[in-house]
């Protein structure tokens, strides 16, 4: 509550509810996709040979983005979002779409990103978004993240950072 006050809280819940409702869905995707653009360095690319789960292109941010954007564009009402966490919203979202596999799919895939970037920290001893380009810490990294040979991380990250950034452009074009 703000300041303690269950009734400020309200008040201010009401007018975020006020706004977004007046909001304007293209207005807020063109100020998303020029956040983003400023957000990114340019020298980031999906090829970048030590990944960023964070702010590579189709990385958790991307999801933040997407995620927001349903919020605002009124896809799912801010109330029932209020307070959430990222998979708690994608749930809605994936209730009120009736179980829709690319938003089911986007809810794993941030799941395991998020999953990467603990583990890596965990093995690296940092607080980085950044994988290690390591050799030992990558192995580290498969064994603790338990592929069981299916493919490596790398490889992983790489088909669900696509997958996201497939997304994000369905999203925001």
């Amino acid at each position: 509550y703000l300041n303690g006050s269950k009734k400020i809280f309200n008040k201010l819940i009401k007018s975020i509810n006020n706004k977004i409702d007046k909001t304007d869905t293209k207005q807020v995707k063109k100020e998303m996709k020029s956040m983003r653009k400023k957000m990114y360095p340019i020298s980031y690319s999906t090829s970048n040979s030590v990944t960023d789960i964070k702010l590579s292109p189709g990385g958790l941010s991307d999801i933040d983005f997407i995620v927001q954007y349903f919020i605002l564009s009124k896809k799912i009402g801010y109330k029932k979002c209020k307070g959430n966490s990222i998979t708690k919203i994608l749930d809605q979202l994936i209730k009120i779409r009736n179980n829709n596999k690319q938003l089911t799919e986007l809810k794993k895939n941030y799941n395991f990103l998020k999953n990467t970037v603990l583990a890596n920290q965990n093995i690296s001893n940092s607080r980085t978004y950044k994988l290690s380009d390591n050799i030992l810490d990558k192995t580290l990294l498969n064994t603790f993240i338990n592929l069981e040979g299916e493919m490596t991380t790398d490889e992983k990250i790489s088909k669900i950072f696509k997958f996201n950034l497939l997304m994000f452009n369905k999203t925001f074009n």
